[in-house]
């Protein structure tokens, strides 16, 4: 007959972090009731002594596996509780850069329109000053222009 074995312990199922609030007694290996062996679906108790025929019962490591197992509740709670006071200033530290970030995204769109608008004056000043220019290029050889061809003539 095989002797049944559970490991008392949450290890493989704790969530990220470690095990504060679980018993001392995590890791340790019970022995429980004998477990009779199943052949053809059907349960073979011919391996259970008859001493053994009605199921012994182990108060006390009932117990002790339930206190175990309050106290890995009580773990993992605190530990959900953590992570979701972690998560949370996460969240508002993110929320934060965001704002920030969207803040200075507002601030270099401005800056970009201003330049924008700084060059279209510029060009607009710089096509104003070369219609002069021409007006006084225009002025300068029509005017000097007959001037010298009167100074050649007489």
């Amino acid at each position: 007959m095989e002797q049944a074995r559970w490991a008392v312990g949450v290890n493989n199922w704790t969530l990220r972090g470690g095990s504060e609030g679980v018993d001392e007694n995590v890791g340790a290996v019970i022995d429980v009731m004998p477990v009779p062996t199943i052949q053809n679906n059907a349960v073979s108790l011919s391996d259970v002594p008859e001493e053994q025929s009605e199921p012994m019962r182990d108060w006390a490591a009932t117990l002790d596996l339930v206190q175990v197992a309050s106290s890995a509740m009580r773990g993992s709670e605190a530990r959900i509780e953590q992570l979701e006071a972690e998560a949370e200033r996460q969240r508002a530290e993110t929320r934060s850069e965001m704002e920030a970030l969207q803040a200075q995204l507002r601030l270099a769109q401005r800056e970009i329109e201003r330049a924008y608008e700084q060059t279209a004056a510029a060009m607009a000043r710089a096509t104003a000053a070369e219609a002069w220019l021409e007006k006084l290029d225009d002025t300068i050889v029509n005017c000097f222009g007959r001037l010298s061809l009167r100074n050649r003539q007489s």
